[in-house]
């Protein structure tokens, strides 16, 4: 089951509350062991993956801004 959530500050930690619809429908409770997988959102890379350009980004970035300005 995969839910989004906000890594906090909670003092010199940081911590990840558990949303309390989460929490009823798994019926925890305070104290209980539980299993946390944690991946990163990225959501570019999840939408066009990790992709490897075929020119250096500065010449995409131009042509990019030649296409978009038309040279202004």
């Amino acid at each position: 089951m995969g839910v989004p959530a906000t890594v906090r500050r909670w003092g010199s930690s940081l911590a990840v509350t558990l949303p309390k619809e989460l929490v009823r429908s798994l019926s925890l409770r305070e104290g209980e062991k539980i299993h946390i997988e944690v991946k990163k959102e990225n959501p570019l890379r999840e939408v066009f993956g990790k992709g490897k350009l075929d020119k250096p980004i500065d010449k995409v970035m131009r042509e990019i801004d030649s296409e978009l300005w038309g040279g202004l």
